[in-house]
């Protein structure tokens, strides 16, 4: 990705963890994080890890997306 690009990393409720903050900041990328919107029942995701689905707010996609489109 060029300087100046937007990066929007999405987040499960049980993985709260920035990946590429450490790339996009001297690349001069501007960094969008999104969390899922519900939480989950817990004794549902225990032991599935990072691997399984969740779902990300349309609304809050769309208003992260639309401030730099």
């Amino acid at each position: 990705m060029k300087a100046g690009s937007h990066f929007v990393e999405c987040f499960s409720y049980t993985w709260l963890r920035p990946c590429l903050i450490s790339i996009i900041k001297p690349n001069n990328m501007h960094y969008h994080m999104i969390a899922e919107a519900e939480t989950p029942d817990l004794h549902s995701v225990i032991g599935r890890g990072r691997g399984r689905n969740y779902h990300i707010d349309k609304d809050l996609l769309e208003s992260t997306i639309y401030k730099f489109v």
